[in-house]
């Protein structure tokens, strides 16, 4: 509907759009839609779905009598096409841990193997699909490196080939690490006000509820694969589902969208969960700002949002090609103070859909969010820092820019900023930066041993440095007594 809106409006010419809605009958609303959020990060605490969903009824596409809708309504179709993909943990879980057993079996003295799927028959491309799924949530879990897609043409169709690199040891440990880690990155999504004692005892919690469903050390077996896997979908199953339901809930609110809130608001409110243009904004161009729908201006008032500050956005655009943090940081200063930083945040967090490694997007995305006043959006904040310190200070090992991140990130959270750069054997794992995080750490609130570790790595990597400067300075007295 939204983009129709926008479509409708491209050739500058008044349009009107309709919004037709089969909603749910006022028992489902009540006992569904009602229903507030799970919060666990397990499978076994999902949220009930509606009676069409199940059975003989989601068979047969029906609404049940008790009911009485004569056509399932619109939430029963999005959940039913959500359901196609995203089918029941214990099936998943089953054909996930073939596909490892399969590819255990292809396995190549480089740890290498590859899968072939025809792409011959009706139910091919699903086919082709599901084992796409299999692969990636074998890639959560640490047992496949990394895998690519090659095409081979058939004529009238094509054959996939999917060539993977495996764990070279993989063992339950190793799994139930990755698994925690996946749960806790699922939880802080979920969590309004996350901290990082909030973050410390739930990611304890989930190791205990792991440990205990996956428990013991040594090799991987086909059993352990499926019990991880069948959490780790359990969790994403279950996040996608109330993704939903909250989605429709917004619908819902905005076809209830009480005289006299604007429209055009109401509409972008429910989709960024916040004020966007304040109390007593009206566009001039709804049915609730203009009764009647008889305009006597040819387009919306302008309000807070992207369309008029392209200026702005061709600059970050360009920041995220070229690489340079100091275009990006000043586009986001002029930003602030035009009030759209939410929006610069958006744009970041977009692009790296489908550009994830990009250094500038992610700091963008950091550092617009922790500026927010937004509490949802500031949770963000934190994902997008750790992932910029992942990429530049353990990945690639460019202290400049790990340098960068990290003092970005301090003025935001400052004991969070150390304890996602200080890490053995990255690019800030040196006398300098160490001592500076020291130094930061002694008001940042760490915890006693936190402060005693981060001390002695300093003064390690200091007598590292001395060590050094003295053996070159013998070495230079050496060559001139020569």
């Amino acid at each position: 509907y939204y983009q129709e809106i926008g479509r409708a409006g491209r050739d500058g010419k008044q349009a009107h759009c309709a919004l037709i809605v089969r909603p749910p009958h006022e028992k489902c609303i009540e006992g569904y839609l009602g229903r507030s959020k799970s919060k666990g990060s397990v499978p076994g605490d999902e949220r009930p779905l509606p009676p069409c969903l199940r059975g003989k009824y989601r068979t047969n596409r029906k609404c049940p009598p008790e009911i009485g809708l004569p056509a399932p309504c619109d939430l029963a179709k999005q959940l039913h096409m959500v359901l196609t993909t995203y089918i029941k943990a214990e099936t998943f879980c089953k054909k996930c841990a073939d596909t490892w057993k399969q590819l255990n079996e292809e396995r190549n003295e480089q740890d290498e193997a590859s899968l072939y799927v025809s792409g011959r028959g009706t139910w091919a491309e699903w086919t082709q699909q599901n084992k796409h799924n299999h692969l990636w949530r074998l890639h959560q879990l640490g047992l496949v490196a990394k895998f690519t897609l090659e095409y081979v043409s058939r004529g009238h169709y094509f054959d996939v080939v999917f060539h993977t690199s495996l764990s070279p040891n993989p063992s339950v440990e190793g799994v139930r690490k990755q698994l925690v880690k996946e749960l806790a990155q699922i939880a802080l999504t979920e969590d309004e006000h996350p901290t990082h004692e909030k973050m410390t005892e739930r990611r304890q919690h989930l190791m205990e509820r792991v440990q205990g469903s996956l428990a013991g050390d040594g090799p991987l077996t086909n059993a352990a694969v499926r019990e991880a896997v069948r959490i780790l979908f359990g969790a994403v199953r279950r996040k996608v589902l109330n993704m939903r339901f909250a989605s429709f809930a917004k619908l819902q609110d905005y076809i209830g969208t009480p005289d006299p809130k604007c429209r055009r608001a109401a509409l972008l409110e429910g989709m960024t969960e916040s004020e966007v243009f304040g109390a007593d904004y009206h566009c001039g161009f709804c049915d609730h700002c203009v009764e009647g729908l008889n305009f006597d201006q040819s387009s919306a008032t302008p309000g807070e949002d992207s369309a008029q500050y392209e200026d702005i956005f061709h600059i970050q655009r360009d920041s995220f090609r070229s690489g340079n943090v100091i275009k990006m940081e000043n586009a986001l200063t002029e930003a602030l103070g035009r009030k759209v930083g939410d929006a610069f945040g958006r744009r970041a967090s977009t692009h790296l859909e489908y550009d994830p490694d990009n250094l500038v997007a992610n700091l963008a995305a950091a550092e617009a969010f922790a500026k927010s006043d937004d509490t949802n959006l500031r949770t963000y904040a934190h994902m997008y820092h750790k992932q910029f310190a992942q990429i530049a200070n353990v990945e690639r090992q460019d202290s400049d820019l790990a340098e960068v991140g990290y003092r970005r990130y301090r003025d935001f959270d400052a004991p969070e900023s150390i304890r996602t750069f200080a890490i053995s054997g990255a690019a800030m794992d040196n006398a300098r930066d160490l001592v500076e995080m020291a130094h930061d750490g002694e008001s940042a609130g760490l915890d006693t041993s936190e402060s005693d570790n981060l001390d002695l790595a300093a003064f390690g990597a200091l007598q590292h440095k001395l060590a050094e400067a003295s053996d070159r300075t013998m070495e230079a007295l050496s060559s001139l007594l020569a």
